[in-house]
C-alpha cells in the first residue's frame, strides 16, 4: 500500500467513526423534537473524530514504542497510563478551540476526560492487535522459509545416500570411503540445525 494510500485509508477509518455516531446523535434527536437538524451533529461529530485522527499518530507511536507484551508491560503500563491522561487532557483543549468554530460548546474536563480516556485505551488495544498479529504472520512466515529449507536439506541428504552407495561399491581403499563419509557428517549436521530452527521457530 502506498503512502498516499495509507493516508486516505487513515481519514477515512475517522471519517466512518463520525458519520456513525452522528447518526446515533441523529436518531436521538429525532425522538425528543419533531425538526432535525442532521447538520449540526453531523459537524460536531465529524470534528471530535477527526480531533482524535490529529492525535493518533502519537498515540500509535507510544503503543509500538512502548509494547504491551507480556515481559514488558508492567514495566510499560504506568507511562501508558500517564499519557492517556496526558492526551485526554490535550483533547480537551483542542476541542475547546475546534467545537466553537463548528457550533458547538467546549468540552469540560468532568464531561470528555472519561469518554477520551475509553478512546484512547481502544486505539492502544487495535493498535497492539495489530502488532500481534504481524508478529504472528512474520514467525509463519519464517517457519515456512524453514521447512522449505529442511526439506531441501532432506533431499540433499538422500542423494548423498545414494552416492554413497554408489562411491563405496565402486571405490576402494579408507580414504574414499573417508571422504565420502565425511560429506555425509555435515550434510547431516545441516539438517539437524534446520529441524532445530523449525522447531524453536513453532514454539516461538
Amino acid at each position: 500500500m502506498s503512502r498516499a494510500q495509507r493516508v486516505v485509508a487513515f481519514v477515512g477509518i475517522w471519517t466512518v467513526l463520525g458519520l456513525f455516531f452522528a447518526s446515533r446523535s441523529i436518531l436521538i434527536y429525532s425522538y425528543s423534537q419533531d425538526e432535525v437538524d442532521w447538520i449540526l451533529p453531523l459537524k460536531l461529530s465529524l470534528a471530535e473524530w477527526y480531533g482524535w485522527g490529529l492525535l493518533a499518530p502519537a498515540v500509535l507511536w507510544l503503543s509500538r514504542r512502548f509494547s504491551l507484551g507480556p515481559k514488558v508491560w508492567r514495566r510499560n503500563l504506568p507511562i501508558h497510563i500517564a499519557a492517556g491522561l496526558m492526551i485526554s487532557m490535550a483533547k480537551i483543549v483542542l476541542d475547546g478551540f475546534v467545537q466553537p468554530l463548528v457550533g458547538g460548546y467546549p468540552s469540560t474536563l468532568a464531561y470528555k476526560l472519561h469518554t477520551n480516556l475509553v478512546t484512547f485505551w481502544a486505539i492502544i488495544a487495535v493498535s497492539q492487535a495489530i502488532l500481534y498479529y504481524r508478529k504472528y504472520r512474520d514467525g509463519e512466515l519464517e517457519a515456512t522459509q524453514l521447512e522449505a529449507k529442511l526439506a531441501q536439506a532432506q533431499l540433499n541428504v538422500l542423494k548423498s545416500e545414494l552416492q554413497i552407495t554408489h562411491a563405496r561399491g565402486a571405490l576402494a581403499g579408507e580414504n574414499a570411503a573417508d571422504i565420502v563419509g565425511g560429506r555425509f557428517h555435515v550434510i547431516c549436521e545441516e539438517c539437524i540445525v534446520l529441524v532445530a530452527g523449525v522447531g524453536g521457530c513453532r514454539a516461538h
